[in-house]
């Protein structure tokens, strides 16, 4: 679909729409948690509260072009950033999961 230009289209915003809420609520239980850290939390919450402003924006009032574009630049780094934090967390807990069971057995 976005080959063929439909990027602001109803469809499109329901799939993309569902996924950023989905990751800003992951950050807000992160938040709540005592595995991931605080900044980690907040670059998620803020990043993809960002990209759900872009994307509707860009769905519902398509002549604010420009205007999407400074939401979109630092959501989109915000949401890299916290998806490389949170992978390098989750491989950080399996190394010391596999360690430890490598220990005992």
């Amino acid at each position: 679909m976005l080959a063929t230009g439909a990027h602001g289209s109803l469809g499109i915003f329901f799939g993309f729409a569902m996924i950023l809420f989905a990751n800003a609520l992951i950050s807000a239980v992160m938040l709540n948690g005592n595995i991931f850290s605080r900044p980690n939390s907040y670059i998620g919450i803020v990043g993809n509260s960002l990209m759900v402003i872009y994307v509707v924006l860009v769905t519902f009032i398509p002549t604010v072009e420009k205007l999407t574009l400074e939401f979109a630049m630092p959501a989109g780094l915000l949401v890299m950033v916290w998806i490389f934090m949170c992978t390098r967390k989750l491989f950080k807990s399996g190394n010391v999961a596999n360690h430890a069971s490598l220990n005992f057995a």
